[in-house]
C-alpha cells in the first residue's frame, strides 16, 4: 500500500497524470461497448465547460488565495512563538510547511502560462471525455450520471485501511455551469465515521471534502484538462492511502482512546483531562478537587485523612502534631497546620490544669516531681 507523502505515492501520483498507456488499454474495449447517449451528452457539457474557463484568470486566483493562507499561517505560527505554545508550534509549522508548497506550486503554475514559448495545456475532446466515462465501468464499483443535477459519480470498492473498515466511497464530480470550476466531494456511502467527529468519514475526508496531499496538484490538472479517468483513479488511489501525519483522525484513535485507569474506550470529547498530569480519562474515573475544583485522573488524586474527599496533591498539608494529611478545608482555624482532632485536644489541654501543650502542639501530662513528661 502507497502512503501520501512517500516517495513511491508521488510517484504514482505521477505516473496516473502523464501516463496514457491505461487509456489505451481502454480504448478497444470502449469501442465494443453499446453507445452511452447520456454520457456523451455529459462529456459535451464538460468539454464546452473546459474550453470556456479562463484558465489564466483561474490560476492567478487560486494563487491568491493561496497566499492569503500563507499569511494566515505565518500570523498563526507567531502568535504561538510569542506565546510559547511549543506543542501548537509543531503542528502550525507543518500546516505552513503544507501551506507554502501549495503556494510554490500556485506561482509555479501561473509563471509557465505567462511564459510567451509555453504550450497551452490541450483540453481533452469530447470523444476522449466519452472513453474516459466509459473506462470507468470497468474500474469502479458503479457509475451514475444525472444530466439535470450535472453531477458524474462514481463508487469505490470498501475501503479498509489498517484493519479499519471505512466502507464505499462516492467520488461526485460536478459540472455545474455555475461554479468556477470542475468541483467535487467524497461522500461515505456507508459512513462509519471516527468517534472525533461524525464529519470524519475517512482520515483524510472530512466534511465530504478530500485532503488530496501530494495528489492534489495531479487532480487539478486532470480536471483543468478534462483527463477525467486520470481525476477518478487518483482520487480513489488518495482514497486507498494513509499519512497519519496530516490525517483528521489517526486510524488508532478513530474509535476513540482508551481510558488508562479503567481501559474502556471513550471519544475524545468524552475524555476529561488530568489537569495535573494531562492524562485524559473517560468521565467514570475522572475525579475533581473538593477544594480548587480541578479535574484529576486516579492516579494523581488523593484523599483528606479527616473528610475523605477527593484532592489535589496541592491542597494537602500534613498536620503539624499527628503528620496526617489534611486538606485546606479542614484547616479552617487559628492555627492552619494542626488538623481538628489535634487542635480540640490542643483547646482541652489549655483548659485543664492537668495536662500542658509541647512546642509542637502535642498534648502532654502535668509532671510531678520525680515523674517523666508523657504525651496523651
Amino acid at each position: 500500500m502507497l502512503r501520501a507523502g512517500t516517495a513511491d505515492y508521488r510517484f504514482a501520483v505521477l505516473d496516473f497524470a502523464v501516463s496514457h498507456s491505461l487509456r489505451e488499454f481502454h480504448v478497444g474495449k470502449t469501442a465494443s461497448r453499446p453507445f452511452d447517449r447520456r454520457l456523451w451528452k455529459a462529456a459535451d457539457q464538460i468539454h464546452d465547460r473546459l474550453k470556456s474557463a479562463d484558465t489564466f484568470s483561474k490560476s492567478l486566483l487560486d494563487a491568491t488565495y493561496t497566499e492569503r493562507c500563507w499569511e494566515e499561517s505565518r500570523r498563526k505560527l507567531e502568535i504561538a512563538r510569542n506565546r510559547r505554545w511549543w506543542g501548537a508550534l509543531k503542528e502550525l509549522r507543518e500546516e505552513a510547511w503544507n501551506v507554502l508548497g501549495d503556494l510554490i506550486g500556485e506561482l509555479e503554475t501561473g509563471r509557465r502560462m505567462l511564459d510567451p514559448d509555453a504550450r497551452q495545456p490541450v483540453i481533452s475532446s469530447t470523444q476522449e471525455i466519452y472513453r474516459d466515462f466509459a473506462a470507468l465501468k470497468d474500474e469502479f464499483f458503479e457509475i451514475k450520471c444525472d444530466l439535470r443535477d450535472h453531477t458524474l459519480s462514481v463508487i469505490t470498492e470498501p475501503i479498509t485501511l489498517e484493519e479499519t473498515e471505512l466502507g464505499a466511497f462516492e467520488i461526485r464530480l460536478s459540472y455545474s455551469s455555475a461554479d468556477r470550476d470542475l468541483s467535487y466531494e467524497v461522500i461515505a456511502v456507508d459512513p462509519n465515521p471516527s468517534t472525533k467527529s461524525d464529519e470524519i468519514t475517512h482520515p483524510h475526508v472530512e466534511s465530504n471534502c478530500l485532503c488530496a496531499g501530494d495528489g492534489r496538484v495531479a487532480i487539478k490538472h486532470a480536471l483543468q484538462q478534462g483527463r477525467l479517468l486520470d481525476f477518478f483513479l487518483v482520487v480513489r488511489q488518495v482514497l486507498d492511502s494513509y499519512n497519519p501525519s496530516s490525517a483528521y483522525a489517526e486510524l488508532d484513535k478513530w474509535y476513540g482512546q482508551s481510558c488508562p485507569d479503567c481501559g474502556a474506550e471513550a471519544c475524545d470529547d468524552d475524555l476529561c483531562t488530568c489537569e495535573d498530569c494531562e492524562t485524559g480519562v473517560c468521565g467514570d474515573c475522572s475525579r475533581y478537587c473538593a477544594q480548587c475544583s480541578v479535574n484529576l485522573c486516579g492516579e494523581c488524586c488523593s484523599h483528606c485523612e479527616n473528610c475523605q474527599e477527593s484532592t489535589c496533591r496541592h491542597c494537602l498539608t500534613n498536620c503539624s502534631a499527628c503528620k496526617t494529611f489534611i486538606c485546606k478545608g479542614c484547616l479552617e482555624n487559628d492555627d492552619d497546620t494542626i488538623c481538628p482532632e489535634c487542635l480540640k485536644e490542643k483547646e482541652e489541654a489549655a483548659s485543664s490544669p492537668e495536662t500542658a501543650v509541647g512546642a509542637d502542639g502535642a498534648v502532654v501530662h502535668a509532671v510531678c516531681v520525680g515523674q517523666t513528661a508523657v504525651p496523651a
